[in-house]
């Protein structure tokens, strides 16, 4: 599966990829080319095949701490969706936990960058 990243919000960039490759192997949907449109807080936006999905995510439950105590690495529980047709009604393909970390470090680089 080739994955193509729109997102450039560098606390994002670090795990997204890895984390949309995840979900999609759990869920065992079978694709060849997955576009990462946008994400928010709670969803990441996706194009797999030409047909527009989201991964809803909730409860962060804080797994992972850096030599300095911060948090840098979370259990997450998501579901993916499509809609279903014309009919507007999101259609859920599967749903799990999974785990996603960061470096602090970067974030915090990044930050005083821009």
């Amino acid at each position: 599966m080739q994955i193509n990243n729109k997102v450039t919000n560098i606390f994002f960039t670090q795990w997204i990829e890895g984390f949309v490759s995840e979900v999609l192997n759990r869920t065992e949907l079978e694709c060849k080319e997955v576009t990462i449109e946008d994400v928010d807080d709670k969803r990441i936006y996706l194009t797999i095949d030409g047909v527009e999905y989201d991964i809803r995510t909730w409860n962060y439950h804080p797994i992972g701490h850096d030599k300095n105590g911060e948090v840098n690495a979370e259990g997450v529980e998501y579901t993916l969706f499509n809609m279903s047709g014309n009919s507007g009604q999101t259609v859920p393909h599967g749903s799990g936990v999974t785990k996603i970390t960061w470096d602090n470090a970067v974030v915090r680089q990044n930050a005083k960058n821009n």
